[in-house]
């Protein structure tokens, strides 16, 4: 079915138009995509995908040159395995080309996170404004500020599943990424219900102090006050968006569609719909679970004790790390 856009602005829009670009109202289809613009929309994620690992590989090589530190954490690591006993299976570490070792991967990879995850943060906090004012626009509403941000967004989760299959990492690690692409890109290619899954992106916040936490940990920097500020950061911002927002986020939309059904779920695609409320159970319950593990991890710091839980928290929320590289 063809795609009705209205080029004007909305109702109400103008008083926002000295600071956010003019949105489009867009009728997503009820069934079946246009295939044209599947691939327009692929190709600029595949850009953002090739700028994200030039990227990488950018600050791998500047790393090697100004960094010592950084070039020492290959022996690290291989000094941590041999002294593994008792059995257990070693592992063996190499340097892969163009990328280096396996910790030298993790840590460019948690560089590349901080900038990544503020911009697409940023591209969705202006989408939330920019797509909120009526019914129609947070259900079909195109906003600038939602398509870069969801470009970016799904380059970001195809680049980090590259980053686990550097890291021979299992498909579990893989899923919530399978999940982020598939609704976000659908989600910009239709359009559909762009403001709650821009409110929804803002999860991404938490990557920031994570990523800072992963950095110093690896640089054996645990007690530099630093490390507990980003420690009380990610768990600020963990409770704050992915156990408070993200269900506020899933309660708007299904308030939208119990006040309006024939506007909202009775002409959107279904499809989209069901497995983006699906993806959001998800990675609920995956943050609901990987919570026990930063407050566990925080409170063993907060009081002094071993840093085993610190490393537990790094295995389950650094998906690319292992407990010794915390």
């Amino acid at each position: 079915p063809s795609r009705c856009i209205l080029g004007c602005s909305p109702p109400g829009f103008g008083r926002q138009e000295s600071f956010l670009p003019p949105c489009k109202l867009s009728m997503a289809p009820a069934s079946g995509l246009d295939m044209a613009e599947v691939g327009a929309h692929g190709k600029m994620v595949l850009y953002y995908v090739w700028g994200l690992l030039a990227f990488h590989i950018s600050v791998h090589v500047v790393s090697l040159r100004i960094s010592p530190t950084y070039r020492a954490l290959q022996t690290q690591r291989k000094d941590e395995i041999s002294k593994k006993k008792n059995g257990i299976a070693m592992e063996e570490e190499s340097s892969m080309p163009v990328v280096g070792s396996r910790p030298q991967v993790l840590t460019c990879q948690d560089v590349v996170v901080v900038p990544v995850a503020t911009a697409i943060c940023l591209f969705y906090l202006g989408a939330c404004f920019s797509v909120s004012d009526t019914l129609a626009l947070r259900w079909f509403g195109q906003s600038p500020w939602f398509k870069y941000g969801a470009y970016l967004h799904c380059a970001f989760a195809l680049y980090e599943m590259i980053v686990y299959m550097l890291c021979g990492k299992t498909f579990e690690f893989y899923l919530h990424h399978i999940c982020v692409f598939n609704v976000y890109f659908f989600g910009v290619t239709l359009p559909s219900i762009p403001f709650y899954l821009a409110w929804a992106g803002l999860v991404e916040v938490t990557n920031i102090p994570l990523s800072s936490l992963s950095i110093m940990g690896r640089l054996q920097m645990k007690k530099n006050p630093l490390y507990l500020l980003s420690g009380v950061g990610l768990y600020v911002s963990y409770v704050a968006s992915r156990l408070i927002s993200l269900a506020a986020a899933l309660g708007g939309l299904c308030v939208d569609m119990y006040l309006h059904p024939a506007e909202t779920w009775g002409v959107c695609n279904r499809n989209h719909l069901y497995f983006s409320v699906a993806s959001c159970f998800v990675v609920y319950g995956m943050s609901a679970y990987w919570f026990k593990k930063i407050h566990k991890g925080l409170m063993k710091h907060l009081k002094g004790q071993d840093t085993a839980g610190g490393a537990d928290l790094d295995e389950h929320t650094v998906p690319m790390s292992k407990p010794k590289e915390a």
